[in-house]
């Protein structure tokens, strides 16, 4: 059972926030999906280098953004569900971010 994630954070936001201890990450409420993970860390990479195209029609660069280390209250298949919108999961109970990857 692995209780780990991986997702991208805005690096300088994160690695200052980190400083303070772990960060909470939010799972999905409402209408809103949660937080992005994906189950290996490679994988993040691969989306974070390749940007992606948002709802809006417009190209997001990720080059501020790293790879961190998500630890899941459960597990991967009690708390990630896959988007509905993105070719990703998402946060389906909230988790804490606790270090940058690598």
């Amino acid at each position: 059972m692995n209780r780990f994630a991986y997702t991208l954070c805005h690096e300088k936001s994160c690695d200052r926030k980190l400083k303070a201890g772990p960060i909470t990450y939010m799972g999905g409420h409402g209408k809103h999906e949660g937080g992005w993970v994906w189950r290996m860390p490679d994988e993040a990479q691969a989306f974070l280098e390749r940007g992606y195209i948002g709802p809006d029609g417009h190209f997001h660069d990720l080059k501020e953004f790293a790879v961190y280390v998500v630890v899941l209250p459960d597990s991967w298949e009690e708390d990630v569900v896959p988007s509905e919108l993105y070719p990703y999961h998402v946060l389906r109970h909230g988790a804490w971010i606790h270090w940058k990857y690598g």
